[in-house]
């Protein structure tokens, strides 16, 4: 999490799209 994000949360979550991508796509591993 970096505080240098978008101004209306001030946050910036790098894993977010990581973690979206994960919850998408059933455990194929």
């Amino acid at each position: 999490v970096f505080d240098d994000g978008p101004t209306e949360t001030g946050l910036r979550y790098c894993v977010n799209s990581a973690s979206i991508d994960f919850k998408k796509s059933p455990s194929k591993q």
